[in-house]
Order: structure tokens, then sequence, then C-alpha cells
């Protein structure tokens, strides 16, 4: 079935063959992160403005990241929008702590240097915390998502981690490539 005139040319019947797309896929589809074909999936990132995106992702991380980037966009700035945006590039225990300011001395929080007594900007202060650790790379991808996310007044004081990844064993270089704890 055509939908050019009767009095349409040869030319223009033949053009009209050769560029027809297929549209076996209803719109709607292309707009449904579960539904929409893997190849156009990236354009949907661009559609959703999701924050990181990554082609290494696997299927199921990068619709989980598109399902969610509408969440993120309206938690914007709030510590659970910072953890869900971490946990969909794969860091998946994190810890966030706002307010570097010691209030009391009640004994509720340790005395570790992470905490800043008597300094006034101190509010605007967070740390993120790790559970696993992670490469100078992965930490400035960290760091790119918590500048897309984070609050404009907030500032970041240190990302860290709990667990070492290397021994000192002499398997590993000192190369660059980790650091020793805190990023």
């Amino acid at each position: 079935m055509s939908l050019l005139p009767v009095n349409a040319t040869e030319f223009e019947l033949a053009l009209e063959k050769v560029m027809t797309s297929d549209m076996s896929s209803p719109i709607r589809d292309l707009w449904n992160p579960l539904k929409c074909p893997l190849e156009l999936l990236w354009v949907l990132a661009i559609t959703f403005q999701v924050d990181e995106w990554d082609e290494k992702w696997s299927e199921s991380a990068k619709r989980n990241t598109l399902v969610e980037a509408c969440l993120v966009h309206c938690i914007k700035g709030t510590p659970e929008s910072i953890r869900r945006i971490l946990r969909n590039a794969g860091y998946d225990a994190v810890d966030v702590v706002e307010g570097l300011t010691i209030a009391t001395r009640d004994g509720s929080r340790t005395r570790n240097g992470h905490f800043y007594h008597g300094w006034d900007k101190a509010w605007a202060m967070y740390r993120i915390y790790l559970q696993r650790s992670i490469t100078n790379q992965q930490s400035k991808q960290v760091k790119r998502l918590l500048n897309a996310t984070a609050p404009l007044h907030c500032i970041l004081a240190g990302l860290h981690f709990t667990e070492a990844l290397f021994l000192h064993n002499g398997e590993i270089f000192r190369d660059g490539t980790y650091n020793r704890g805190a990023a």
C-alpha cells in the first residue's frame, strides 16, 4: 500500500520503497526503558538526561539506570539521590555522612579527624564511605557523579573505603592505579 497519490511517477514509487523504514516497533516502546531496543538505549539516556552512561555496562544495568533516572532527577541534591546514582554506576554499599560539625560531646561520634569542631563551614561538607576499595580512575568517576547530583553548596570532604584491595606482599606495583584508602 502506497501513501503516494495515484499520479505518482515510477521513480517516486521506487523511492518510496527504498525509503520506507521498518516501523514494527511501536513508538511508545522507544520511550520505555524496559522495551526499547538495546541499540537505542543510549539515545534514551540522552533524552532522560542520565548523568553517567557507559556502553560497557550490562543490558540490565543500562535499563535499570534509565528506570531510575527520572526518580534521581526528582530527588536530586539529596543523600538518597547520591546513593542511587552511585548504586547505578556499580558502587553498591555507600554511606553518606553530611554536616561534619560535631555539635555535642555525648560520645555519639568518633573523634577520628573526619569531623570538625568549631568550624562554621563544616555543615556544608560531606564524606562518602564506600565498602569496597576503588581505583583512582573509579574515584574520578565517583567525583563526576557527585558533581552532577550533589547540591552546589556542598563540599566533598573525602572519599573513603573500609576494605583494602591489596596487601603489601609484592604482588602489585605502585604505578598510580590505586591509592591508600582515601581519594
